[in-house]
């Protein structure tokens, strides 16, 4: 009985160093995934505050300069309008300038669309204005034709054409 004691004994104290070193291997790889995760998690903020800083700065670009957004989409329509009613042969000289004017003011509109949640509820009614009037739409419609040029329709374009006919009705 006593040697039997002694064998359960040893394999006791076997099973117990055996469990020790397992846990300690477990212990050992639970804190390194925690290191790894904090280092990953730091290193997700950092670039979080990057992008918020840049996303801060386009915000205050498309608010503050040079008349913001607004004020570009706004200009834009009103170059080519100017354009059209002083001086429309300069669209038959340089074909490619309606499209242009076009490009840049369909331009505008989308960087409004992608940031309009960041940009200062003033610029937003601004650019609203130019929009529900659906003057650039006409207008460069109204440019092509005279110009003697196919116009450009893309589907955002036809979608407000449409609402503009609808409007009118």
């Amino acid at each position: 009985m006593t040697t039997f004691l002694i064998v359960a004994l040893a394999v006791m104290t076997l099973l117990c160093i055996v469990l020790g070193r397992y846990y300690w291997a477990l212990a050992q790889s639970v804190e390194a995934r925690r290191k790894g995760e904090k280092e990953l998690h730091d290193e997700w903020l950092a670039e979080r505050m990057h992008w918020r800083g840049c996303v801060s700065r386009v915000a205050s670009v498309l608010d503050t300069n040079v008349g913001g957004i607004g004020k570009r989409v706004s200009e834009s329509v009103e170059i080519a309008e100017a354009l059209q009613k002083h001086a429309p042969e300069v669209f038959k000289a340089n074909r490619g300038l309606a499209y242009w004017l076009h490009a840049n003011d369909q331009f505008l509109h989308a960087l409004y669309d992608a940031t309009a949640e960041h940009v200062d509820p003033v610029q937003r009614r601004r650019v609203h204005e130019v929009r529900k009037n659906a003057r650039p739409n006409e207008l460069f419609i109204r440019i092509y034709e005279e110009a003697g040029l196919p116009p450009i329709v893309l589907p955002e374009l036809e979608w407000r054409r449409q609402q503009a006919t609808s409007a009118n009705l």
